[in-house]
């Protein structure tokens, strides 16, 4: 919907803005997927490691 809204917005303009906003959306949209994935990662990982972390302190500690 953001998309859409734009482009009526800018094709008031002309063909000149229109083309422009689509190269930026599509570089603000790739780099919203990029962080969202590098943030799942991390979070994941961060999980794991801790975990482990965990687990290893109850292993040790047992009886």
């Amino acid at each position: 919907m953001f998309n859409v809204v734009d482009s009526i917005y800018a094709g008031q303009f002309g063909y000149g803005c229109i083309s422009g906003s689509c190269v930026v959306i599509s570089n603000f949209l790739l780099i919203i997927a990029l962080s969202g994935g590098v943030g799942n990662g991390t979070s994941a990982l961060t999980a794991i490691a801790h975990g482990k972390l965990t687990l290893e302190g109850i292993s040790s500690n047992s009886y």
